[in-house]
């Protein structure tokens, strides 16, 4: 399953950020814009589009914070 996959019903911070990384360890820059375009080409509401945003660096942040 790979992002384009998710549900866009509910934000879910875990899973779209471990779905998304899909094993890396951290986000890159090229790979933060492909997803910010995904989320601006399939979500129309805006706070919906910044509860997306804002929980991926979340889930970051509890992924990076787990792995150190």
């Amino acid at each position: 399953m790979n992002y384009c996959q998710l549900s866009l019903n509910r934000p879910n911070s875990e899973n779209i950020f471990l779905t998304y990384c899909q094993n890396c360890r951290t986000l890159e820059i090229n790979n933060i814009r492909l997803f910010i375009t995904f989320i601006n080409e399939n979500i129309y509401s805006f706070r919906y589009k910044m509860s997306v945003i804002l929980s991926i660096f979340e889930a970051q942040q509890k992924f990076n914070f787990s792995n150190q």
